[in-house]
Formats: C-alpha cells, sequence, structure tokens
C-alpha cells in the first residue's frame, strides 16, 4: 500500500496497514531492541556445522533459487525441525521437474 502496489498474495493482502506508523510529527520514541536471545546464544545456535544434513547443503547451489534440490533440501529441513518424527510421505514424493528446474 505504501508504494501503491497491489498486494501479492493473501499474506500481503490481509496483513496490518503500517502507514500510521509513517504519520505524526515524527517524535516518536526509539525502538529499543531485545537483545535477550544474543545473550543467551540462541540466536548463534542457527545452522551449526554438526546439524543434519549440514554436509549435504553445503554442497548445494544456493547462488540462484531453485538450483539445490528440492526433495533433498526439504528432508533436511524438515530433520533438523522435527528430529526422529518420521519424513511425511508427500516429503518423499518425486517432485515434479519444470523446464530450467536445477534439480
Amino acid at each position: 500500500m505504501l508504494l501503491g502496489l497491489p498486494p501479492m498474495n493473501d499474506n500481503d493482502a490481509f496483513c496490518s496497514v503500517l502507514s500510521s506508523l509513517f504519520t505524526g510529527p515524527g517524535n516518536q520514541p526509539p525502538y529499543n531492541a531485545d537483545y535477550a536471545n544474543e545473550r543467551n546464544g540462541l540466536i548463534y545456535q542457527a545452522n551449526p556445522k554438526n546439524a543434519y544434513g549440514a554436509r549435504a547443503s553445503m554442497k548445494m547451489d544456493f547462488t540462484h533459487e531453485d538450483r539445490a534440490p528440492t526433495q533433498k533440501l526439504n528432508i533436511i529441513l524438515w530433520k533438523d525441525a522435527m528430529g526422529n518424527k518420521p519424513v511425511p510421505p508427500m516429503l518423499l514424493a518425486p517432485v515434479k521437474k519444470s523446464p530450467g528446474d536445477g534439480d
């Protein structure tokens, strides 16, 4: 809305409007950042070198969207987030390729 563009998806279409944050006299108090996760170390736990699938994903091509093998990456992400829970069949099904896909 701020740029006069139509929404790209439902998330854009139904989100709260931010324009009220950019109006007024301009004397709003400064934002106070919450550094709790930096102090407790949680922010630095993302993507550890020994995470499930770390070696395999380091070999994947992330220089352009859709070049990493979709099925392999989805299984890595599932196992990283869900641990030993069984991988859902929909993630194990062959991925339909489109012309130009990198998998």
